[in-house]
């Protein structure tokens, strides 16, 4: 798979160049992951409700929060410094047609990685993501073009978990975040811990996309 990586870059700077890439992998080109880093933004996918922001405009503008609609599935979450964002281009006709597998595989995925680390994770019945006991590690939001993915997962490295309260992430009213220093009081790297994305993206879809050319 290519692999890139697109540091602080504008959201909407990234959907054109996601779309362009989609476009490469629709055409024929080889299967991608890109890993965008962003700066404080909130995304919202279509399932998005505006009860599930808890605070006024003025107060996203205090905080430097920008707010941009995507078009993903779910609702809304956050994307900021100290999170790694995954974008898996993938492309389901050599893989297997099938939308809920292939966002069950992503969490499998991020399991996996958080496996390396130590931590124990799990999925939760109707809920997309990742969890560590009842707090959130990890979130998805897919989208789909001629069974090509795009848009993808977070996972929390280490950021501030406070943007996470002045929203309903995912529409889950209550919901409480972890991250991957909380959980293990270790400080590990970010090229380690993509590199550990990137063989298990491989790992799934590489081999089994192989087996259905």
């Amino acid at each position: 798979m290519k692999v890139k990586n697109f540091h602080d870059i504008d959201y909407r700077e990234m959907c054109d160049i996601q779309r362009k890439e989609v476009s490469e992998v629709i055409s024929g080109g080889e299967n991608r992951i890109l890993f965008p880093d962003f700066n404080h933004i909130m995304t919202t996918g279509r399932d998005f409700k505006k009860t599930d922001l808890l605070v006024t405009d003025n107060i996203l503008s205090s905080l430097g929060v920008k707010v941009f609609a995507a078009d993903r599935g779910g609702n809304i979450t956050y994307h900021g410094p100290g999170q790694i964002v995954c974008y898996p281009i993938i492309d389901l006709k050599h893989w297997k047609k099938d939308v809920g597998l292939f966002i069950r595989t992503i969490e499998n995925v991020i399991m996996a990685v958080l496996s390396k680390l130590g931590i124990a994770s799990l999925k939760k019945k109707q809920l997309t993501g990742v969890w560590v006991k009842d707090k959130k590690i990890a979130s998805i939001g897919i989208g789909f073009s001629k069974w090509v993915s795009y848009h993808g997962f977070s996972l929390n490295v280490e950021p501030e978990l406070y943007y996470f309260s002045i929203i309903n992430p995912c529409g889950i009213k209550d919901a409480e975040y972890t991250s991957i220093k909380k959980e293990t009081g270790k400080n590990f790297s970010v090229e380690l811990l993509k590199g550990y994305i990137i063989d298990e993206l491989e790992c799934c879809f590489n081999k089994a996309a192989a087996l259905a050319y």
